[in-house]
Formats: C-alpha cells, sequence, structure tokens
C-alpha cells in the first residue's frame, strides 16, 4: 500500500517540478536563460546516461525515453532536489520493508 503511495508522491513532485519549470522559464513575461540552460543540458545526460529515477520504482511506460526525460527535468532542480527526492523514497523504502516483514510473522 505504501508503495502506491510513493508513486503517487513521485508523480505529484514530477508534476509540481513542471510548473515550477515553466513558471521560472517565462517570469516576470522575461525568459530564464539559466533555467533553459540547466534543461538543455541536463535532458539530454540524462537520456545519453540512461538515467532512470522512476523504474525503481515502478514507474515505467512504453514511451521511449520519457523516464530519461522526466529524470533529466528532476535533475535539473540541482543536487538538493534530488538529494530530498531519494531521501524521502528510502524512507519510503524503509516503511515497505517494515510492513512486509510484519506480513511474513
Amino acid at each position: 500500500m505504501i508503495f502506491i503511495f510513493t508513486q503517487i508522491f513521485v508523480l505529484a513532485i514530477i508534476c509540481e517540478r513542471l510548473v515550477d519549470i515553466i513558471k521560472e522559464l517565462v517570469k516576470d513575461k522575461k525568459i530564464n536563460i539559466w533555467k533553459l540552460v540547466s534543461l538543455a543540458i541536463c535532458i539530454p545526460l540524462a537520456v545519453i546516461y540512461n538515467g532512470d529515477l522512476l523504474t525503481p520504482i515502478n514507474l515505467t511506460t512504453d514511451i521511449a525515453y520519457i523516464n530519461n526525460v522526466l529524470t533529466g527535468i528532476l535533475i535539473s532542480g540541482g543536487s538538493n532536489y534530488i538529494a530530498d527526492l531519494i531521501k524521502l523514497l528510502q524512507e519510503s523504502y524503509k516503511k515497505i520493508e517494515v510492513e512486509q516483514n510484519d506480513d511474513y510473522k
């Protein structure tokens, strides 16, 4: 059950990140060139190196490269953003393990 909430939580983070990027790209009717540069670097790097933060939590798709592109978008938020996301996922996995261990008792 917690695994499903983890997936929903990650999808919510992705949606929030996409909205934030759109807001940051066109702020005060000006294009933020640094945000655009960040995306232009991070998305291709994630695709080239097959970066995929979504498959480990069973969020897969038949659309080629979509997980890599979404990972690139998440990475463009910087290392603190990714570190926070990974920490939240690790906490969720620990809760899943505890639940599974309780089920076996």
